[in-house]
Formats: structure tokens, C-alpha cells, sequence
């Protein structure tokens, strides 16, 4: 016969709780999807973009290893940030998103609209003229 010893009290507690399955990241959207912040920062790398008609956006340039964003999967390098909190991304500076995600709370989330990248030499058809 052989002996095994008793699970300590951590360990009946713990299977007590149950165990709790990683969940697995979501592939990267190829579609415009919701992105809500319950608090900030959210973990993106961003940068702006500008085509030869002055047309500017913001770049996701990737996402911060650890962060929400990261967590949440379905951002990838390459999309284009459309709306902070309702106000289009194209007028704001980095800064500025950077403040925004800041004052995120749970009960006042900050929504950002992600779209997929886009191919056009002239930019997406929402960009702006660059903020000063």
C-alpha cells in the first residue's frame, strides 16, 4: 500500500473554490468592434499616421504586454482607433486619448471604437485634418 499524505488546508480551500479555467484570448478582429475601459491605462501603443492630403489618424502600433488591451485579444498592430468616449480619434493628439483613458472609472467606462487597418494610401474615409 502506499501512503500519501493529507492535502494541507490550502489546498482543500482552493478545491473548494473550484478551479478556474484561463480563458482563452480572442483572435484579432477583422471588424470595427467596442472596446469599453473601466479604468486606464489600457496598454496601447499608439501613433499617428498622416497621408499626402494632410488626412490623419491614430495607429494602433501594438499593445503592452500584461495590459486589458492584450488581455482582451481582438486588438492587433496595425488598427486604426476611430472614437475615444464618442469624440473621433482623427482630432485628437495621443495626449489627449492618453487623458481620456486616465479618467475612466467603472462607473464612467471609456468606450474606443477599434476598426480594422486600412489599405488606402489616403487613409481611412473618417481621418481629419491633423489637431493642433
Amino acid at each position: 500500500a502506499v501512503a500519501t499524505a493529507a492535502p494541507s488546508a490550502a489546498a482543500r480551500a482552493r478545491a473548494s473554490r473550484g478551479t478556474t479555467k484561463a480563458r482563452a484570448a480572442k483572435p484579432a478582429s477583422t471588424r470595427a468592434f467596442n472596446l469599453s475601459v473601466p479604468h486606464g491605462p489600457v496598454g496601447l501603443r499608439l501613433r499617428r499616421a498622416r497621408a499626402s492630403n494632410a488626412c490623419t489618424w491614430l495607429v494602433i502600433d501594438g499593445t503592452v504586454d500584461g495590459s486589458a488591451a492584450a488581455a482582451d485579444g481582438r486588438v492587433a498592430a496595425g488598427m486604426l482607433l476611430r472614437s475615444v468616449g464618442g469624440i473621433a480619434a482623427a482630432s485628437l493628439t495621443v495626449r489627449a486619448v492618453q487623458q481620456q483613458l486616465l479618467g475612466a472609472t467603472p462607473r464612467a467606462p471609456v468606450v474606443l471604437e477599434i476598426a480594422p487597418h486600412s489599405d488606402s494610401k489616403e487613409g481611412p474615409a473618417w481621418c481629419a485634418p491633423a489637431p493642433e
